[in-house]
């Protein structure tokens, strides 16, 4: 399939799955019709050539639980008000676009959140406080952005996130305190970032970490690896 989207596709007013990706040349923008779809639980339309901005009237769909749009040239900023709508969604995929701006605080109200990827993107400000309130959230991928500021100490609320990429940032100031409370953490990088202070030994009594990776930053101290027996640092 090659092309474009139509916009008569909103016209399919009992659609409830949408896959459209790994097309590679379907392109140009995605068309706001598609926000008609009120019945739509499952949009994909990642890998392709899509380009433009998310349009505004996705915060229509209020029945959805997953949304890729990863791998395209999308731009423009993720739309605060889209995100504070979509109550149902489980997982994000934006990865991979040249999304720009910060990412919305309204992400906090979406509580049942398990996935949110939103790597490889041109995405810059802090990591909004509000992150804290996904207590669903098992994966969170934020690498090779622009975040800067430091980590809120809210992210230690996320008891159920098993992978943490915040690799290949500008992200300052020390590791909060709260990392204790990742009681089901498995994997965190860090790695790349402009982070400083000591490596809090709490880092690694996390009863399910296996790897730690937060090399090229500005840590002061030595890496306490007793601290660490349960998993691989670097």
């Amino acid at each position: 399939m090659s092309g474009t989207l139509s916009p008569y596709i909103g016209n399919l007013s009992s659609l409830q799955l949408l896959d459209l990706s790994n097309l590679k040349d379907l392109k140009g923008p995605i068309p706001p019709e598609l926000g008609k779809l009120s019945q739509l639980t499952h949009l994909f339309l990642d890998s392709n050539k899509l380009i433009g901005s998310i349009p505004t009237t996705f915060g229509n769909l209020f029945r959805l639980e997953k949304l890729f749009l990863g791998d395209n040239y999308i731009s423009g900023a993720v739309p605060s008000s889209v995100i504070g709508s979509l109550r149902s969604l489980v997982e994000i995929g934006l990865s991979g676009n040249t999304l720009s701006g910060p990412i919305p605080t309204s992400v906090g109200k979406l509580v049942l959140l398990a996935k949110l990827d939103l790597h490889g993107n041109n995405i810059s400000g802090s990591i909004p406080t509000s992150i804290g309130k996904l207590k669903s959230l098992m994966y969170l991928d934020l690498s090779e952005n622009q975040i800067s500021g430091r980590l809120p100490q809210s992210i230690g609320a996320l008891s159920q996130l098993v992978l943490l990429y915040l690799n290949h940032n500008q992200i300052t100031g020390s590791i909060p305190s709260s990392i204790s409370g990742l009681n089901s953490l498995r994997f965190c990088q860090l790695s790349e970032n402009k982070l400083r202070g000591t490596l809090p030994a709490s880092l690694g009594q996390l009863p399910k970490i296996e790897r730690l990776i937060f090399e090229n930053n500005k840590f002061s101290g030595e890496t306490a690896r007793n601290h660490w027996p349960s998993c691989n640092s670097y």
